[in-house]
């Protein structure tokens, strides 16, 4: 298979000191992708990640953050480790709270290691009409970092204010926008809402969860309209993979996965392909 740029993946390692997973905690349920307590081992870690990519085309991968810790840089220090002694993760999306008053002081801890790229913070994709929020983005925008936001149609005009006011804030709408329902009238929905939403800001979008809980039972027909919705609303240029991995193996395999990602980036120009491959992770993720 042709390069791939995987812009979504997550690690663990229950023997590193001061950092713990939510959602491997035993007798998790995750509200739409349910018990993911059942992923466990005690490491997944590069190795693990390049035995299920053999063969795929997976030159570089982007973490986004995943454990939890009462200090956020000590899941990036060890992500680089990994990185200088592995490979992986070529860029990391730290973890840092919007809300807190201190966003700018976190942010120039994660900027001391090499790969540290941009934030994520889950929660604020429900609270972007806090005001707290929106100094958090204030924060990020000032400090030169990028932004994954992963938040659902209903919050895409919140969503477009702020970015107005930080037209210079680097931001990755996560999740293909969040699709929750895969039914008609909900396709028309966040179709009218991807398309406004690129109009009106610079995001780019990462195209991954597709074969996820809204949809457990997925098919390449059943995600096709979704994949390339994204890429109507945002065209190629400002579109990315992501393989949600090892959380979305609840519903398949890698293999299976990244197959059904190249029968439909076959329905595009081998130009149009490349950017969606790889070319806007690395302009993006700054991975040249």
């Amino acid at each position: 298979m042709e390069e791939i740029i995987d812009t979504h993946v997550h690690f663990w390692d229950h023997s590193v000191s001061g950092l713990s997973w939510t959602f491997l905690e035993p007798g998790f349920k995750h509200p739409r992708l349910g018990e993911l307590w059942r992923l466990d081992s005690p490491r997944y870690a590069p190795p693990e990640l390049r035995l299920e990519a053999a063969g795929l085309g997976v030159a570089r991968v982007v973490h986004i953050q995943a454990a939890k810790a009462a200090d956020p840089t000590v899941e990036t220090e060890w992500l680089q480790g990994l990185s200088d002694r592995d490979g992986w993760p070529n860029a990391i999306v730290a973890s840092c709270d919007l809300a807190a008053p201190e966003v700018g002081e976190v942010v120039a801890r994660q900027a001391r290691f090499a790969n540290f790229r941009g934030v994520r913070d889950l929660p604020a994709g429900e609270r972007l009409g806090d005001k707290e929020v929106a100094r958090g983005f204030a924060a990020l925008a000032r400090a030169g970092c990028s932004l994954e936001i992963m938040t659902s149609c209903d919050h895409y005009d919140q969503l477009a204010r702020l970015l107005g006011r930080h037209p210079e804030l680097p931001i990755v709408l996560g999740h293909s926008g969040l699709p929750v329902r895969r039914d008609d009238d909900y396709f028309r929905m966040w179709s009218a809402g991807m398309q406004r939403l690129a109009r009106e800001s610079s995001a780019v979008c990462k195209i991954s969860a597709l074969g996820s809980g809204p949809d457990p039972e997925w098919s390449v027909e059943s995600i096709r309209r979704w994949f390339h919705g994204c890429i109507e609303a945002f065209g190629p240029e400002r579109c990315m993979l992501g393989s949600n991995w090892p959380i979305d193996r609840m519903f398949g395999s890698y293999v299976r996965l990244l197959t059904a990602y190249e029968q439909l980036l076959g329905d595009l120009s081998p130009e149009e392909a490349a950017h969606v491959r790889y070319r806007t992770a690395e302009r993006f993720y700054r991975l040249e």
